[in-house]
C-alpha cells in the first residue's frame, strides 16, 4: 500500500495538472522501489479517473453556465473558484482514504505480529514439554543410581535428601582398604578365577535383596554395620553358575556364620538392568560384592572362602582406623 506522504503528493500533483511522466520522476529521484513506483501509478490513474469524473458532472450542472453578460469571462472566473472548491474536496476525500489505508496496514502488521507472538507462545510450550521430560528422565536415572547405591528413592528425588545425607555420613565413617595386583587372597572356583580387592567395615544402607539371616530380608535402605569384601571375578571359558561359599569363624569350636550376600549379580546382557548368578565367558567383573553383618564393637573377623579352594584369612582392624588382610592360612 502506497505511503501516506506520497499519496498526498500524488493528489496535489493532480489536481494541478502534472503529469504522469513529471510525477514518476519526482518519485523515482525519491528512491521509491519499482514495487511502490507500481503502486504510485494506479494510485495516480485512480486519482486522474475521479478528477475527470468530478469535472464531468461539473460541465454538466448549471454550475458552468454563467450570466449572460459577459458570458466567457464569467465562465472561466466560476470555474476557476469551482474548480479549487472540488479539488480541495477530493484532497481531503483522499487524505481519508489514504489513512484508511494506513490504518488497514497497520491492521494487517499487528496481526502478523500477534500471530508470530502466538508462534512463540506454542514453541515456548514445546521447550518447556521438552525441558519437562529431559528432567523426568534425569530425575529417574538420579533414582536408579540412588538404588544401586542403596539409598531408598521410592519417592521424589527431592524428598529424598535426608537419606542421601545419610548415605554420605555412612561413607564418611567407613573403614576400608584397596589391594592391588598381586592379590594377597586369590583363589580358584568353578572354572572362574577370584581376587580379593578390597575390604570395607562400618555402616551401610541395605540393599533390595541382603538376607537377614533369618529367612527374611533387612528393609530397603536401613543402615547396617557391616564386613563387606570386594571381589574381582573372572570367568572361564565354559564358565559355571557361583554360589556365594563364603563363611565365617565365630569361634575356637569352629562354629560358621553365612554371608547375608546369597548371590553373586552378574549383569544379564539379555535383560538389561537385571542380573544372574551365572557370570558370561571370559569377562571380568570388579564389582562383586559379599556382605557379612557385624556387630559394631568386632574388630577382627576369620573368614573362609568355602568350595574347593576352602582357603583361610583374617581380616582386623589396627591402629584404631585401619584394615588388614592377614595371609591366607593353609587348606584345612
Amino acid at each position: 500500500m502506497i505511503r501516506k506522504e506520497f499519496a498526498q503528493y500524488i493528489t496535489e500533483a493532480v489536481g494541478q495538472g502534472t503529469s504522469q511522466e513529471k510525477v514518476e520522476e519526482k518519485l523515482k529521484s525519491l528512491g521509491l522501489s519499482s514495487g511502490e513506483l507500481q503502486e504510485a501509478r494506479v494510485f495516480y490513474k485512480k486519482v486522474a479517473d475521479e478528477g475527470r469524473k468530478i469535472d464531468r458532472a461539473f460541465d454538466s450542472s448549471s454550475l458552468s453556465k454563467g450570466p449572460v453578460m459577459d458570458f466567457q469571462g464569467s465562465f472561466f472566473r466560476m470555474r476557476l473558484v469551482d474548480r479549487i472548491l472540488i479539488y480541495l474536496s477530493v484532497f481531503l476525500f483522499l487524505l481519508v482514504l489514504g489513512t484508511s489505508f494506513f490504518g488497514l496496514f497497520q491492521y494487517r502488521e499487528r496481526a502478523n505480529l500477534n500471530r508470530k507472538i502466538l508462534a512463540f507462545e506454542y514453541e515456548k510450550a514445546a521447550l518447556v514439554k521438552h525441558a519437562g521430560s529431559r528432567f523426568d528422565s534425569l530425575n529417574s536415572k538420579i533414582k536408579d543410581y540412588l538404588n544401586v547405591s542403596g539409598v531408598d528413592c521410592g519417592k521424589e528425588v527431592e524428598l529424598c535428601l535426608d537419606d542421601i545425607l545419610g548415605w554420605v555420613k555412612v561413607e564418611s565413617s567407613l573403614i576400608k582398604a584397596s589391594l592391588s595386583y598381586p592379590y594377597l587372597v586369590s583363589w580358584s572356583e568353578a572354572g572362574s578365577g577370584f581376587s580379593l580387592s578390597g575390604v570395607s567395615l562400618g555402616p551401610i544402607a541395605a540393599g533390595p535383596d541382603l538376607s537377614d539371616g533369618r529367612g527374611g530380608l533387612y528393609r530397603e535402605g536401613v543402615i547396617l554395620n557391616a564386613l563387606v569384601l570386594q571381589l574381582k571375578v573372572t570367568s572361564g571359558k565354559t564358565a559355571e553358575c557361583l554360589s556365594v561359599d563364603f563363611r565365617r569363624v565365630l569361634d575356637e569350636e569352629g562354629s560358621l556364620a553365612q554371608p547375608n550376600t546369597f548371590r553373586y549379580k552378574f549383569s544379564d546382557p539379555s535383560i538389561p538392568g537385571s542380573f544372574t548368578g551365572c557370570p558370561a565367558p571370559s569377562t571380568t567383573y570388579n564389582d562383586q560384592r559379599v556382605i557379612f553383618v557385624v556387630g559394631k564393637d568386632e574388630k577382627e573377623f576369620l573368614l573362609n572362602t568355602g568350595g574347593q579352594s576352602n582357603l583361610f584369612f583374617t581380616v582386623k582392624v589396627v591402629d584404631g582406623n585401619k584394615l588388614q588382610v592377614v595371609k591366607p592360612i593353609k587348606k584345612g
